[in-house]
């Protein structure tokens, strides 16, 4: 199966710390998309952004994709920041 997920995040600077400590876990920085444990994550515009006028800080969240993990592996490596798996 293909899984493929969206993080939001509650501001932009949240949805940059996140991935830069993301990425450092996973042995990467200053990169805007790592490969780990078989997933690519990636940083990018939130597409439901637009449809939530209300929320004006948040257009940026967190994408996964992988071929290999189901989504509860995929959640793990988010809150661990990819450190542990």
């Amino acid at each position: 199966m293909n899984y493929t997920k969206k993080y939001e995040q509650v501001s932009d600077a949240a949805a940059r710390a996140k991935f830069r400590r993301m990425a450092s876990g996973a042995g990467r920085s200053n990169v805007t998309s790592f490969e780990a444990w078989f997933s690519t994550w990636w940083i990018g515009t939130d597409d439901n952004f637009y449809d939530r006028p209300w929320k004006k800080n948040n257009h940026l969240a967190i994408y996964v994709s992988s071929t290999y993990h189901p989504v509860s592996s995929l959640d793990v490596m988010y809150k661990t920041n990819c450190k542990t798996f």
